[in-house]
């Protein structure tokens, strides 16, 4: 699948999911780990709950989170002698992607996602996914 027709997939598959009721965590990392071909178990189901609304304290966001363990089953260390640099890389283009497109990544900049940078979550997932896309094209683990 290429990055266009996975950002379709995305968007259709967030929409739905938002039309159904889920909420911005369960539903971000379940359609990003699917998108990734990364296997949805019952234990990131479980996490994923836990960064809905920022934790229900306003900090960071649900997608920013969700691409956060998507970056984490990438390139995270099996070891402490593996480099940590492709994981601060990716880190990095996550981080900057979602500064530049709404000056941060906390959850309560979204608060009221309609009025505020003009975000919904349909475009905080298709920016997770532009910045995912980036990431595996530039970084090598």
């Amino acid at each position: 699948m290429n990055d266009i027709e996975r950002s379709k997939e995305i968007k259709q598959k967030t929409e739905l999911l938002q039309q159904e009721g889920y909420l911005c965590g369960p539903a971000s990392l379940k359609i990003l780990a699917e998108a990734y071909k990364i296997p949805f178990c019952h234990e990131l189901e479980c996490q994923s709950k836990m960064f809905t609304h920022g934790g229900g304290v306003g900090n960071r966001c649900a997608v920013f989170q969700a691409a956060t363990v998507i970056i984490g089953v990438w390139y995270g260390r099996s070891n402490p002698q593996e480099s940590r640099e492709p994981y601060r890389n990716a880190m990095r283009i996550l981080s900057d992607t979602f500064q530049k497109e709404y000056g941060g990544y906390m959850c309560r900049y979204f608060t009221d996602c309609e009025e505020v940078n003009e975000a919904s979550f349909v475009h905080l997932m298709e920016t997770a996914a532009k910045a995912l896309d980036n990431i595996r094209e530039t970084i090598t683990k």
